[in-house]
């Protein structure tokens, strides 16, 4: 409830989106990953698989694991 998923996102089989949660567009959420509840994702993001997004992810990063944490830093020029 209350959530919002960008263009050109893709969301995978039984991931759990709690409510408030901002999805940027072009973001790549993995199978059976849960997000918690009032946070960012930014553009071109990446949540690897079953992973537990406790914290926003900013524009381009990439986040693996529980709770989830940055493997890889991309700079998106827009």
């Amino acid at each position: 409830h209350d959530s919002k998923i960008g263009e050109f996102s893709v969301i995978s089989p039984r991931v759990e989106i709690l409510g408030g949660v901002n999805i940027g567009k072009s973001v790549y959420v993995g199978a059976r990953s849960v997000i918690k509840e009032n946070l960012n994702i930014g553009d071109y993001a990446m949540i690897g698989m079953g992973s537990v997004g406790v914290n926003s992810v900013a524009d381009g990063n990439t986040v693996f694991g529980n709770p989830a944490r940055i493997i890889k830093k991309t700079n998106v020029d827009a």
